[in-house]
């Protein structure tokens, strides 16, 4: 679901578009086997509509900036990967959080 490097952080998610309300859902496996985090924004799949929502959403819930998140793959697709950059204490606490829903499953 998650993978770290030097600064940053690849977190797969599993985005809903045109949905009722934005809201973080947990984990969901995917197709593949793997986990994502699952994500529902009520902004349209339109010209990168939907993805400043999902990253506007994830800052909040990881209380981060949005200037520290960029989508780096599947910016078309509902299984995108998001990377966080920061300090390595943010990062811990973000991936502590993730963990956290892993363990609720």
């Amino acid at each position: 679901m998650f993978e770290t490097g030097s600064g940053q952080l690849d977190v797969r998610v599993r985005v809903t578009p045109k949905s009722a309300a934005d809201s973080v859902e947990g984990l969901h496996v995917v197709a593949d086997g793997k986990s994502a985090l699952a994500l529902r924004v009520r902004a349209l799949p339109d010209k990168g509509k939907a993805n400043k929502a999902v990253i506007a959403l994830f800052a909040d819930w990881a209380r981060c900036a949005k200037r520290d998140i960029d989508v780096v793959r599947g910016a078309t697709a509902r299984i995108k990967t998001l990377r966080v950059s920061g300090s390595a204490d943010q990062l811990t606490r973000i991936r502590q959080q993730l963990e956290a829903l892993t363990h609720e499953r």
